[in-house]
């Protein structure tokens, strides 16, 4: 299925939850691809045209492919950290205030590249561990104990939960965001 490109300008009025519902009922008129490779369903959203005639784009799938995920890009914009690989995204951080999410407070945006060959090797030393304790003892055996840079957690409210996430450790956080 090829990328399909829609203009469509999201009303920013409401609160968060309403600006998140009116995007998540746009996504569910996607029709749904019929699987991997070129079977995705992949989609262009132009969603604002800034004064300088870029525009911003929301494109889903994003890296994750996991059905609602989307990218923010600005075309003809460089995120990137001056490495020669152009990347029109930016990378953010949120502060995070209550449950309600009543506002988003951007902290900070910076480039960072996974290619550094240490950080990588221990994000994928992190990786395997996982793996080899999912495969060897079991998915109850997952501690947040594990990973230098990223562990697996208990995903909601904890205490008996089953499900599990897998988040940056702080230290990590801090060289992403360089603070």
């Amino acid at each position: 299925m090829s990328k399909r490109t829609i203009i469509k300008e999201f009303d920013n009025s409401g609160t968060r939850s309403d600006v998140r519902r009116r995007v998540v009922e746009c996504f569910i008129l996607d029709a749904p691809g019929t699987g991997r490779g070129d079977l995705v369903s992949k989609y262009d959203y132009v969603v604002k045209v800034l004064s300088k005639g870029e525009k911003v784009v929301l494109t889903r799938p994003a890296n994750l492919k996991n059905g609602f995920d989307f990218l923010i890009r600005v075309e003809s914009i460089d995120f990137s950290n001056g490495d020669g690989r152009c990347r029109d995204y930016p990378k953010h951080a949120r502060l995070f205030e209550s449950q309600e999410d009543e506002r988003s407070l951007l902290v900070r945006v910076s480039p960072f590249d996974l290619g550094d060959s240490d950080i990588f090797q221990q994000v994928k030393a992190d990786y395997e561990e996982t793996r080899q304790c999912i495969m060897n003892k079991g998915f109850e055996y997952l501690t947040s104990a594990m990973g230098a840079f990223v562990q697996p957690r208990t995903k909601g409210p904890g205490h008996g939960s089953t499900s599990r996430a897998f988040y940056a450790r702080t230290k990590f956080v801090k060289m992403i965001l360089n603070l």
